[in-house]
């Protein structure tokens, strides 16, 4: 008899603890260490598992970033709008940025200065001119 399909809500379960698995990985061994196999053992899934959720490891890394970025891009859009003057903008976005960077110390070394290491494969060539919403950047 074949197993039953998972309900949404362990699918959720199991993307949260690959995501957490994940997480304290990098946390402890470094990007150069993450593979499929440690983050399905300590997540306590299969490494099919894993790929049923994430198409691959930049999208599980992605998946850890993502949001918290999005939300600060936010922010960055909302400072502007209400500053006219491009010298005061320009200085509100540096002093956010900073702000950001002492606050995320982790996040922000993992995604602003993140050097992809030589094992990994490129990710796909993006837009810079607008986001994935076709938004203009804050910037």
């Amino acid at each position: 008899m074949p197993r039953p399909k998972a309900t949404e809500a362990q699918k959720t379960e199991s993307r949260s603890k690959i995501r957490h698995a994940a997480a304290e990985l990098y946390r402890e061994q470094g990007p150069d260490n993450l593979t499929a196999r440690a983050i399905a053992i300590r997540a306590g899934v299969s490494v099919g598992t894993l790929y049923s959720h994430f198409s691959d490891l930049s999208e599980l890394a992605r998946s850890l970033w993502q949001g918290p970025v999005d939300k600060f891009d936010q922010h960055l859009r909302t400072l502007v709008e209400v500053q006219t003057d491009p010298v005061k903008r320009i200085e509100l976005l540096l002093l956010a940025y900073l702000e950001f960077a002492r606050t995320n110390p982790e996040l922000y070394q993992g995604t602003f200065l993140y050097v992809r290491p030589a094992n990994r494969e490129a990710p796909e060539k993006q837009d810079f001119a607008t986001n994935k919403m076709g938004n203009k950047p804050a910037f």
